[in-house]
């Protein structure tokens, strides 16, 4: 459905600044707003994850198919 096109436009995006954040961790020397950053892209990886798990809608994820209407 569309939650699942946008949870994969979510991954691929997310991809893009973790390669990109990984390139620059590699060229420079770490500091703490690098690893706050590399931090915060693991979080995010993971909600999107479990997000996309999730079958129902629940606490912040939303899942537009559910509930399924009962004609299906």
């Amino acid at each position: 459905g569309l939650g699942d096109v946008y949870k994969r436009q979510a991954l691929r995006r997310l991809s893009i600044i973790y390669e990109e954040t990984e390139e620059l961790h590699n060229k420079i020397k770490p500091n703490r707003e690098l690893c706050e950053l590399r931090n915060m892209i693991a979080v995010a990886y993971l909600v999107i994850k479990q997000g996309s798990a999730l079958k129902e809608s629940v606490g912040c994820h939303y899942n537009s198919d559910y509930p399924k209407p009962d004609n299906k």
